[in-house]
């Protein structure tokens, strides 16, 4: 996804005619966490002139990502719909033709190319990979976990508070010995 936001956003500053294309509020906050590695796909050249990437440059990136996730064979084949699969295997699954000058592709149709597969995988790690993460034990351990000690943090505070009452307010301390 993250590789995604970024090739997304690389094509946004290329293409001028782009620069009010607007990304989603996830694609946003991604671009804006401080500790997450550039791509190299997508940011081959360290401090290149992104203005100055070529419609070819950026087919070739795309189609690189394509390889990498969405092509069955892929390295890292993401769980995607057949029909999202299928929508950029056909646009893509044959180099030359992607690549081709005579390709129509415009920074617009870079610039979403993958928004169906984006929206995808949030929809899935929204509902469906945290539901599923609820219903085993570790979640229940971890929730258990955190549950005594709040309910220990309560108690400890209440006593502790009920201590310093009574130094406060001068109550003496009984001695239960006798």
């Amino acid at each position: 996804m993250i590789e995604f936001t970024q090739f997304k956003s690389l094509v946004r500053t290329c293409g001028g005619e782009l620069a009010d294309e607007t990304m989603t509020e996830h694609e946003e906050k991604f671009l804006q966490l401080p500790n997450i590695p550039k791509s190299s796909i997508v940011y081959p050249i360290e401090d290149e002139d992104v203005t100055k990437v070529s419609l070819k440059d950026l087919k070739i990136r795309a189609y690189t990502l394509y390889c990498k996730y969405i092509d069955t064979l892929g390295v890292f084949c993401l769980n995607i719909s057949s029909s999202v699969r299928h929508e950029l295997m056909r646009k893509m699954a044959d180099p030359q033709s992607w690549l081709d000058d005579n390709n129509k592709v415009t920074n617009a149709d870079l610039f979403h190319l993958f928004d169906r597969c984006l929206r995808e995988l949030y929809s899935l790690q929204k509902n469906d990979s945290f539901a599923r993460f609820q219903l085993t034990q570790v979640f229940l351990f971890i929730y258990l976990f955190f549950f005594l000690l709040s309910l220990f943090a309560v108690r400890f505070s209440f006593v502790f508070f009920v201590a310093n009452a009574k130094c406060l307010i001068g109550v003496p301390e009984r001695n239960f010995d006798k």
